[in-house]
Formats: structure tokens, sequence, C-alpha cells
């Protein structure tokens, strides 16, 4: 019997590419872990991952490019296999099937958001904690990257059955993915993610009245100081727009920005480490922001967002000459103050109605 199996196509055993996988009988599964075993290293990788996922036979490293996963399986059938698709040791690398997800958002992105959730949210328990899978640096650029394309898809008249919000969920995926990679990329591509989520979540939020779910969000958001930032900037934003609110919600807003300038001056002195966390990023993505297109973009994004929602600004215009001073300026050499100086870099400064304070001072040399 198992040898009449061999002779067939493996197509008719585990179903023709982007077709669901077949569930096999035990004769099947042992007749397609065979081919697999036996294969040589020229098989068609698109049959051989179908073959491997339906057996249950380990999956060839050579096997799991996007193209080939994108080729081979329906978006149900990653979600289901995504542990499989995923090989992790200390790290967890899913570029590849990231990748393939975003090409699905439009068709399925419920699908793709559980697949997001199954691989960034805690999934195991140790001595009775939840531990996350820690994502590598490129997956977790990419996962940032599709939950901020998912924000418009989802939240816009995609009616979609979530045991939770969808919106808590987009932000819990995006916290997860980046705490354990606090370098500007994936601090900027946050940012990226904050401006999509805070355009169409808060005026949804407050022109529907569902003040229950805003206060949920305006306590979650506080896990980071960035993230609240924006999300009352964003509430700011509609209280001054002539969008039609209720009265509640008008409230609610104005008690939640009320609070916020109670505290300003309370929490001023302890907020300066993460204005100039803020600061730091800003100047890296300034500094690399001739490596490519990409680069240019994270530096536009990262400029608008850092002075809209934090009023954060670069100063100086790099090349101009100017009087030094050390409050604003330093420099490789000693320079006196007053000495005509060459800015080579601009300074970060954060403006409010009392002060303007130098977080990164420019760089100067002496000019010829």
């Amino acid at each position: 019997m198992t040898e009449q199996i061999q002779a067939q196509d493996p197509r008719e055993l585990v179903g023709y590419p982007r077709t669901p996988l077949r569930k096999l009988s035990r004769g099947e599964r042992s007749a397609v872990k065979k081919i697999v075993k036996d294969a040589p290293h020229d098989i068609d990788p698109v049959m051989a991952l179908r073959m491997a996922l339906s057996s249950g036979t380990p999956v060839r490293p050579e096997w799991l490019q996007a193209a080939q996963i994108d080729l081979a399986l329906e978006t149900d059938d990653i979600l289901r296999n995504l542990d499989k698709l995923t090989p992790a040791k200390r790290v967890l690398n899913a570029t590849q099937v990231v990748e393939v997800l975003s090409r699905r958002m439009e068709r399925a992105p419920g699908v793709v958001l559980r697949a997001l959730s199954k691989l960034t949210l805690p999934k195991t328990v140790v001595r009775g904690l939840a531990v996350n899978p820690m994502l590598d640096r490129d997956t977790t650029l990419w996962t940032i990257r599709l939950a901020t394309s998912l924000v418009a898809i989802l939240l816009q008249n995609r009616p979609i059955k979530t045991k939770k919000p969808i919106h808590h969920t987009l932000l819990e995926i995006v916290y997860v993915a980046s705490e354990s990679w606090p370098v500007p990329d994936v601090a900027i591509r946050g940012l990226e993610f904050l401006r999509a989520f805070d355009r169409h979540v808060v005026p949804e939020l407050l022109e529907r009245g569902a003040l229950g779910e805003a206060t949920l969000l305006s306590e979650r958001v506080k896990l980071s100081e960035p993230a609240e930032r924006l999300f009352k900037a964003a509430v700011n934003e509609v209280l001054s727009s002539e969008k039609q609110i209720s009265l509640q919600s008008k409230n609610w807003g104005l008690r939640l920005l009320q609070s916020d300038e109670a505290q300003e001056s309370a929490s001023l002195a302890s907020s300066d480490a993460a204005y100039e966390r803020l600061a730091l990023v800003l100047i890296n993505a300034w500094e690399a922001r001739g490596d490519g297109t990409s680069s240019a973009h994270a530096f536009a994004v990262s400029e608008e967002i850092f002075r809209n929602g934090f009023s954060i600004h670069m100063g100086g215009e790099v090349g101009s000459s100017e009087a030094f001073d050390p409050d604003v300026h330093e420099g490789s050499a000693e320079i006196h103050r007053g000495s005509l100086v060459r800015l080579i870099r601009p300074w970060v400064e954060l403006k409010n109605a009392n002060e303007v304070k130098i977080l990164i001072k420019g760089r100067v040399t002496v000019a010829g």
C-alpha cells in the first residue's frame, strides 16, 4: 500500500500550491515522509515545503525563503504552521514569513493579525510567568512595518471579530516586538506606527464615544513616554478640529490634557533623560540620512514627529559660520567663546513656552 502511495504524484497527496494543506492518513504520512527524507537537494522547494508540513517532517532551511512560502501556502496554513516556518534558537528569525504575510494583508488582514500575535505575544510559561519570544532585529522591523500598514486596513470599515479590541492588539504587538531593540532604526519605525495609529484610532474612539476603550488605551500608552505624548497630541488635535464629538468625549479629552498640564512642571526634571534619548534617535537618523532612500525617509518622518509631537527641533545651518557658544556648540579642540566656527552637525533643542533647552550640542570646527 505504501509503495502505491509513493508512486502517486505528490501534488495529489498534499494538494497543489496555494491550496489548503490536506490532512493525511497514517499511511499517506509515512509515504510522504519517505519521499521528503529521500528527496534530492534539487527537489522543488515549494512542493517539498508542503510535503514536510503535511507529514510532520522537519523543514530544511533552504525551503524557507519568502518566495517559496508565498507560492506554497495559503495564509491560514502559514498561521497554523508558524512555529515550523520560523526556526528559533535564542532569537527568533521570521523575516521570510513576515514578508509573505505583508503580501497577504489586503486579502486576509484578520489572519495576518492573528499570525503577528502568535509570533510576538507571550506563548510559553516558565514558573507561572509568560515569556515573550525575542525577535531578531530584521524581523522586528518587518513586524512593526506590517503592523503600521494594518492600522488603516483593519480600522477602516473592516468588521473582524477578535477577542479584544484590534487597536489594543496592534499596540501590544509593536510594544513587545520593539522592547528588546532600543536602537534608532527600531525607534523610528515604532514612531511611524504610533503616528499612523493615533491618526486612525483616537478620532474614531472619540467620535464613537467609546470612552471605556479610550481610557484603557490611555493607560496602556503610559508604558512609553513617546507613545503617551503622541496619544495626547492626537486627542488635542481632535478637540481643536471641527469633528463632531459628544460633550462626554470632549470633557474626557479635556480632563486628560488638563491632568497632563498639571503634572508637566513636576515631571520636567525626570523627563530630561527621555528627551535626550529621543534627541539621540533624531541625530542618528540625521547622520544616516544619506545611506539610501529609506534612510532619508526615516529621517524626514522622525523629524516631523519630534517637531510636532515633542517640540524637539534641529537647529543651525550646516556649513554656516557663527560665533562659538559653549552652551550650544562643541568641538574636538579647545575653542574660546566668540571665536568664529563652522557648523558641521546641527544641534537638537527642546522648545517650550518658557525656554529653549539644548539636548545635543552642535558640532563645529574652527572656521578657516
